[in-house]
């Protein structure tokens, strides 16, 4: 049984990577490079984890284990990363304002 991933949770954005259900009974479905808004979560009775989104809602209907709206695997979204390549590389440029230690250049060994 897999757990829920730490970005998983309820007001998290995410995107939609595999917008491909050609057996899914759902009426409503994400869209493939779409942001959405996690509703909920739960580990499905498959054991797999699965989500609801805020933007997408389907009726209740009686399924095999549960009667209730259906749930999205999880698999199929990321966690919407926001933050750009200038706010990467100033983290990395106060990590070294704190540890200014080198590795001199002669030290590698040139294959």
């Amino acid at each position: 049984m897999m757990s829920i991933p730490h970005w998983a949770v309820k007001g998290a954005k995410v995107v939609c990577v595999d917008g491909d259900f050609p057996y899914c009974t759902l009426k409503n479905l994400p869209t493939e490079g779409a942001v959405y808004t996690v509703r909920e979560t739960c580990v499905h009775p498959s054991g797999a984890p699965a989500l609801r989104l805020e933007e997408v809602r389907n009726d209740p209907a009686q399924y095999i284990e549960a009667f209730g709206e259906g749930w999205l695997k999880l698999s199929r979204f990321r966690p919407l990363i926001t933050r750009t390549l200038e706010q990467d590389v100033a983290q990395f440029r106060d990590l070294l304002a704190d540890n200014p230690t080198r590795v001199p250049e002669t030290s590698f060994q040139h294959a």
